[in-house]
């Protein structure tokens, strides 16, 4: 119980150390509490582990296409046309069916833009910029 107790007073004592950076601190504590979680509750550790695993590749993978920057890149190019990539056009769809968002955002940094005048390039170079701000 003793060594428990110390490892567990270390563990939180290197753990507020990265208190000032949450996405420092996070990472390991994420990557690391299934492992001991399970080392005391065997079910527990199941879970936790399944939930982080979920969020990682579900939950983070539907925020940003796959192989979006480089097919707005060949856009970009005249390698390709958007129509031609199925990330740039899920992407294209979202954006027209969020436009009075889109828009509100476009209007309240004084950029008098409507959606639907966007062209392709246009189109690709906001995919570039959104995955940048990610």
């Amino acid at each position: 119980m003793k060594k428990l107790i110390i490892s567990l007073f270390i563990a939180s004592s290197i753990g507020s150390s990265f208190a000032n950076d949450i996405g420092r601190y996070a990472g390991p504590t994420t990557a690391a509490s299934p492992i001991v979680i399970t080392t005391f509750n065997p079910v527990a550790g199941v879970i936790s582990a399944s939930s982080i695993a979920f969020s990682i590749f579900y939950a983070m993978g539907a925020v940003h296409y796959e192989g979006l920057n480089s097919d707005a890149i060949e856009v970009l190019a005249g390698s390709i046309e958007l129509e031609d990539s199925a990330a740039l056009s899920m992407f294209k769809e979202d954006i027209l069916s969020n436009k009075v968002a889109v828009e509100s955002e476009l209007q309240a940094n004084d950029i008098d833009l409507a959606v639907e005048e966007l062209t392709d390039e246009e189109i690709a170079q906001l995919a570039i910029a959104s995955s940048v701000h990610q």
